[in-house]
């Protein structure tokens, strides 16, 4: 059951015909430094002076991370999905190449558990690389926007 959900996510992550607009919020955050993709230990996890909102809008291809540089996401191929294992437990990634508002080519994961609604957005240059933790909150279809929640 685990693999279909990890899978369905995935599958609607991939939509790129539909407007399909995902909404994840989250509050903590972590980062690694470093020079040409090799990077320091992960800092610890920090609270976000105000909630993240994180919307992957596929239809338009294009994930806007709401926080304090409100970054805006170019995204473009999808390079690898599958699953995995961590410590939490099997989750499922899809990776993409992208270009950030500066249009700088940078690195997008977005990772996905079943278990307790967990997702991160992993964002990865070649001297900086951060994770944002949050829960998918919504996941209106055909829309061009969020829906709330009943």
């Amino acid at each position: 059951m685990k693999k279909i959900a990890l899978i369905l996510f995935l599958a609607v992550m991939s939509l790129t015909s539909q407007a399909q607009i995902v909404l994840i919020k989250g509050n903590v955050y972590c980062a690694q430094t470093g020079a040409n993709y090799v990077y320091s230990e992960w800092s610890e996890w920090t609270q976000t002076e105000t909630p993240l909102h994180i919307f992957c809008d596929m239809g338009k291809s294009t994930m806007r991370i709401d926080n304090k540089a409100k970054d805006l996401f170019q995204i473009g191929l999808s390079y690898e999905k599958g699953t995995a294992e961590d410590s939490d437990g099997q989750y499922g990634y899809i990776r993409y190449i992208a270009t950030d508002k500066k249009g700088i080519t940078c690195y997008i994961t977005i990772r996905t558990w079943e278990e307790g609604n967990l997702t991160q957005i992993y964002v990865k240059y070649a001297n900086l690389h951060y994770v944002y933790q949050g829960s998918v909150i919504t996941i209106p279809v055909d829309t061009g926007g969020p829906k709330k929640e009943a």
